[in-house]
């Protein structure tokens, strides 16, 4: 899988557009690939319950969901900050 980067003026154009929510139900399922298939054998991977934590996530979605107006409320960083901080953390992060 390849990715490109996006330009500093393509970043800058998506934080300023509006957010748009998006409402679950409406969309369509589609046929998920099985990606827990190769874990079967790894005791540490607890694939008997991953259906049972899927459905728990799709339950508690709403709840754990960022508002959209958080930066709003934000006094210490704005929005090209944040993106700058976690785009900061993704490269020190530890890889596992």
């Amino acid at each position: 899988m390849e990715c490109s980067k996006a330009s500093d003026d393509d970043l800058d154009e998506m934080m300023t557009n509006e957010l748009k929510e998006i409402d679950m139900e409406d969309t369509e399922e589609e046929e998920m690939p099985d990606i827990d298939s190769c874990d079967v054998g790894n005791s540490l991977a607890v694939v008997e319950y991953v259906d049972e934590i899927y459905s728990f996530y799709r339950r508690t979605e709403e709840l754990s969901c960022v508002s959209p107006t958080y930066m709003a409320h934000q006094s210490d960083i704005n929005e090209k900050m944040r993106g700058i901080l976690i785009d900061w953390l993704i490269e020190v992060r530890i890889p596992f």
